[in-house]
């Protein structure tokens, strides 16, 4: 298992966390990065691999509040393992199977870890936030497997214009 990726997805994380998440927002809608990233590699990698990831992922991306760190480390451990053995009883090699598998990921793990950090406001959550921001991480995960797959390429695209 290289390491070195790893670590780069954990430090891109970490600097959407504190960075770019606003930068990218759309009228207050932000894209779940850490859950996108962690879906991924839990479709792409071993279920081992994905468990850990997940676990490191939650940590980055919970480290911004100290309170709830932990229980951000557990969603994204339990995302990246529950992933991962749906990928291993489906057939994924279609791009939207893998994009309702991130949909409903980013909406579980939003819906999980919203539910312990703002339990008393989570019905206006749960309307406008949640499924918002797992649209828009969908998006996202659409243009990443586009590209990813040859779906989408510089040749493709400058055809286009």
């Amino acid at each position: 298992m290289r390491l070195i990726p790893y670590i780069l997805y954990l430090i891109l994380i970490s600097f959407h966390v504190v960075i770019l998440a606003d930068l990218t927002s759309i009228a207050g809608v932000k894209i779940d990065l850490a859950a996108f990233i962690i879906l991924t590699v839990a479709m792409y990698k071993g279920e081992l691999a994905a468990l850990w990831f997940g676990f490191l992922a939650g940590l980055t991306a919970g480290a911004t509040l100290p309170d709830a760190i932990g229980w951000y480390a557990l969603f994204g451990a339990v995302l990246g393992l529950t992933a991962s053995r749906v990928k291993d009883r489906m057939n994924i090699e279609a791009v939207a199977a893998k994009l309702v598998i991130v949909f409903v990921g980013v909406i579980l793990f939003n819906f999980a870890v919203s539910s312990v950090i703002q339990a008393e406001g989570l019905g206006a959550l749960w309307w406008r936030d949640i499924p918002a921001g797992a649209l828009y991480t969908t998006v996202l995960a659409a243009i990443f497997f586009a590209i990813k797959h040859g779906y989408l390429t510089g040749q493709r695209f400058k055809s286009i214009f």
